[in-house]
């Protein structure tokens, strides 16, 4: 079964009426002669996005189907500035919180995290024990416990007013904190900091603040979203940017966009020290699944010499990958703008308490 951690709902908002199709750039497929494949300007959404067997079906249930059309259908009615309510805005916060936990990168980590186990920090907040996949049972964790932090969050929506389009990508909620890897305790539950950037279509995207970070105040119970118009290339351009860096192995746009596609991941490229930073997470699903497990084992002798020899590139090139979003200031003025001098404390201590 062809398994889509990316929903096509989500995607069908970046193509054109009543089509299936978007422009596509792989960061990771090369051709016979070793370049890599140039752009599709009309590419399969049922192909985007997809592997097979990616989570043993779990993912196309019924049950699972009907949550996203559900949660999308609130995210168009955002996009196209309708009347929401507050299931509106839950559901908006369900599929973002639900998409940050169902990629191929969470379920690596947490494929690793499983392994390493007895090395991890005994105050790590347990899982709940729902199935046997650790990955599962974050992303359970994850969509409960984020949906209610991201409607405490101050939302704004960009509306863009150029010629340039929002594009997407395989990972398309950033997550981005402006500050050092160091200073954060845990990119997972930290929320003081933090910044969401999520795509809705090519003219709208959904920012969320930090209320003790940014002069906003927290969404919930509101249910009308404050819209800000940006008629500036740059920065929508810097937006973009932000998508080709957390992109797993694919990024995304309208027919036609292709170019552009390539483009933005080239610049970033030329930008970073190496280019695993942009296109690291080479290989399909099994070997990374490989690499990740002998990564995170002890290995007799033979398990280190193929390890040595197969598989620390590998994970080498997927760690240039994971620092790369720590590595960029994004410079977007509009949010520097509504960032406090001083940050405030107490606003998630109220929630949480």
């Amino acid at each position: 079964m062809l398994e889509h951690y990316v929903p096509r709902g989500y995607l069908r908002h970046f193509a054109p009426n009543d089509s299936d199709v978007i422009s596509r750039y792989s960061l990771v497929e090369k051709h016979g002669g070793g370049d890599y494949y140039p752009p599709r300007e009309r590419y399969p959404i049922k192909k985007a996005a997809a592997l097979e067997d990616f989570a043993e079906g779990w993912l196309e249930t019924d049950d699972t189907s009907y949550a996203e059309r559900e949660m999308i259908e609130s995210v168009r009615k955002l996009s196209t500035d309708e009347k929401l309510t507050e299931d509106d805005i839950a559901g908006i916060a369900t599929f973002i919180a639900f998409q940050h936990s169902r990629t191929p990168k969470s379920k690596l980590f947490y494929f690793a995290r499983q392994r390493i186990s007895h090395l991890l920090d005994e105050n790590r907040p347990e899982l709940p024990d729902k199935y046997e996949s650790e990955w599962k049972n974050a992303v359970v964790h994850n969509v409960e416990q984020g949906s209610q932090a991201f409607q405490f969050m101050g939302w704004r929506i960009v509306e863009n007013h150029t010629d340039i389009p929002f594009i997407t990508s395989d990972k398309p909620d950033i997550h981005y904190f402006q500050t050092d890897f160091e200073d954060v305790s845990s990119t997972s539950t930290q929320m003081r900091g933090r910044e969401i950037f999520m795509p809705l279509d090519a003219d709208h995207t959904l920012i969320m603040l930090d209320p003790e970070s940014f002069r906003v105040e927290g969404q919930h119970p509101g249910t009308e979203v404050e819209r800000l118009q940006i008629s500036d290339r740059k920065e929508i351009h810097k937006l973009n940017l932000l998508q080709g860096v957390n992109a797993f192995q694919e990024v995304f746009g309208p027919v036609g966009e292709g170019t552009y596609l390539k483009e933005i991941i080239e610049v970033l490229t030329e930008y970073y020290p190496h280019e695993n930073c942009i296109r690291g997470n080479q290989g399909d699903m099994e070997t990374l699944m490989r690499a990740t497990e002998l990564a995170s084992k002890n290995k007799s002798n033979a398990e280190q010499k193929l390890y040595e020899q197969e598989y620390k590139s590998t994970i080498q090139a997927r760690r240039y990958k994971t620092h790369a979003i720590w590595m960029l200031n994004h410079n977007l003025r509009f949010v520097d703008n509504l960032r406090r001098r001083d940050p405030v404390e107490g606003h998630w201590e109220e929630i949480f308490k």
